[in-house]
């Protein structure tokens, strides 16, 4: 009976079918410790969250920004400033219920923040907000800021420049149509010194070339958009989002690439409103994330190591998170429902409160076509993290392990086991007599719940092969 690695995987990937294996990472992702680690690969807990700035029961955060040590946010139909102990000042509202975009322009003196939603613009600027009501502004769905001027896309395909470092000033003369493809546009973005214009089915590019009216287009990308125009965001210095096609995409020169995989592309496909996905990115510690929200998942590519994972809050099959903002030397994000804002960090072990449940759910283990008897799992995890004071289980924590042999369709009860007090270093996380299973084997399922350092360094399975 040699003892064998248990392979658990570095990403999630079920495969199309529930039936062909269910390999996920929820609430935790792979990291490469190197060869001098007692694994190569590990999997860690994501980062909990603690209440920053408690809701007022205005709806949910639709779009976060800050500018010269305030955060502002647009949380329902208000508009609000925070301070940095989460103090909120409601300076007006906004009276609209779809994407919010919201970008400062570079001024050094009461520098400006444009604010575009459903066909109007906001500015804000030195504690006033104001709609723009100049005649010669076009509705704008969507804005960003390029080298000083603010710039609004209109779904028939015009889009507009303000003038230079006012964004309350609008020219009718200064608009273009973007004409790769005759299909509108959903929103512009900005990558270092280029402009991109995402329309459904196009993507076109421009420089600032010194000209009269300033961008003049450098390629475009036909029979590729954007599906969704709240899914792009800024990763470590590149543009991700979910293209028309169904996949996720990263800007690539002016190229792009597709970063994600075949599962993540069934669920995408089966949105029944694909236009309301949302995508969010943030750096921690040196890595950075982007998370695909839609309806009933969230799923999070690590940048680092392009391998993805899932994110899911307590009860809800989604994450609460719908907008990202760095405030300071904080990630601040806030919540799709409520309106509170939380403060993402590695050494909260829950979510302001509530379970934080990391579940890895292996690739089947099996010997086909032979049948296989399991007779022990050793898990390696990070010991002795119980806490000084708290619940029992937050005191003597333990991980569970449950199994199935229809590939992860239907699993057993969970059977827990103790990985040690605080300060025991050298408990030992092992499961005997787990029974035998047809040609299929088992696919294993570990989860830790409690709020403490949740970490996997590695698994070993001791079987038996039995005649088939």
């Amino acid at each position: 009976m040699p003892t064998i690695p248990l392979n658990l995987g570095t990403r999630s990937n079920p495969t199309w079918h529930n039936l062909r294996g269910a390999a996920r990472l929820v609430n935790c992702y792979s990291v490469k410790n190197g060869p001098e680690a007692v694994s190569e690969w590990g999997m860690r807990a994501v980062d909990g969250e603690r209440v920053f700035s408690a809701s007022s029961s205005t709806g949910g955060v639709r779009a976060l920004l800050e500018l010269d040590g305030t955060l502002y946010g647009v949380i329902g139909r208000l508009f609000f400033s925070i301070d940095a102990a989460g103090t909120r000042t409601q300076i007006s509202g906004i009276p609209t219920d779809g994407l919010v975009t919201m970008e400062r322009n570079r001024r050094a003196v009461n520098p400006q923040i444009a604010i575009a939603s459903q066909g109007l613009l906001y500015i804000y600027s030195n504690g006033t907000l104001e709609q723009v009501t100049d005649g010669d502004l076009l509705p704008a769905n969507a804005v960003t800021v390029l080298d000083g001027y603010a710039i609004t896309t209109v779904a028939d395909g015009r889009w507009q420049i303000s003038a230079i470092d006012n964004a309350t000033t609008w020219d009718g003369l200064d608009v273009a149509t973007a004409e790769s493809q005759p299909d509108g546009l959903l929103r512009p973005a900005v990558r270092g010194q280029d402009l991109a214009l995402f329309g459904p089915r196009s993507i076109e590019w421009y420089q600032n070339t010194g000209a009269e009216f300033p961008f003049a287009r450098t390629t475009a990308i036909r029979d590729l958009g954007l599906m969704a125009a709240g899914t792009v965001a800024s990763l470590d210095q590149q543009l991700a989002f979910v293209g028309s096609d169904g996949t996720v995409r990263r800007t690539n020169g002016y190229g792009t690439e597709v970063v994600s995989d075949d599962w993540l592309h069934e669920l995408i496909h089966a949105e029944t409103d694909k236009s309301a996905l949302s995508g969010l990115a943030w750096v921690q510690r040196g890595q950075w994330f982007y998370a695909l929200t839609g309806a009933n998942f969230t799923a999070v590519l690590n940048a680092r190591t392009g391998m993805w994972h899932e994110r899911r809050s307590y009860e809800l099959p989604r994450w609460r998170m719908s907008a990202v903002a760095t405030f300071g030397e904080r990630t601040i994000v806030g919540d799709y429902e409520n309106g509170t804002l939380y403060e993402l960090s590695g050494t909260a072990y829950d979510e302001a409160g509530q379970p934080l449940l990391m579940e890895v759910i292996t690739p089947c283990a099996h010997l086909y076509p032979a049948r296989m008897r399991a007779d022990e799992v050793f898990v390696n995890v990070v010991p002795g993290v119980g806490l000084a004071t708290g619940g029992a289980h937050e005191i003597n924590p333990t991980i569970s392990l449950s199994t199935s042999e229809d590939r992860g369709h239907v699993f057993s009860a969970e059977d827990a086991c103790e990985i040690g007090r605080q300060g025991d270093r050298i408990a030992r996380v092992r499961w005997q007599r787990l029974g035998s299973t047809g040609e299929d084997g088992y696919t294993f399922r570990l989860r830790m719940s409690a709020a403490h350092v949740k970490g996997i360094d590695g698994a070993a399975l001791t079987a038996t092969r039995l005649a088939p």
